[in-house]
């Protein structure tokens, strides 16, 4: 199985397989990125998450927080700076 945050695992028809990053600020983030129909939106959370549960989360419980393509928040959860 490949290590989660690698661009490899996750992901599904409107976003892409999750992936880490870092900030300019040198801040460590997991990001994912709309697809068809979702195109420019973005799932953010801070720091490295491990696992998909940990960054796509539950019902009521998102491990990420949801941007549109210019930036507005969709789902501001906390998850990031």
């Amino acid at each position: 199985m490949s290590q989660f945050g690698n661009g490899e695992v996750g992901g599904d028809n409107h976003w892409t397989a999750p992936v880490h990053g870092t900030t300019a600020d040198g801040q460590d983030v997991t990001a994912s990125f709309g697809t068809d129909g979702r195109d420019g939106e973005a799932l953010i959370a801070r720091g490295h998450a491990d696992s998909m549960g940990g960054f796509y989360g539950s019902s009521g419980q998102k491990g990420h927080d949801h941007f549109g393509p210019d930036g507005e928040p969709y789902g501001d959860r906390g998850q990031s700076d």
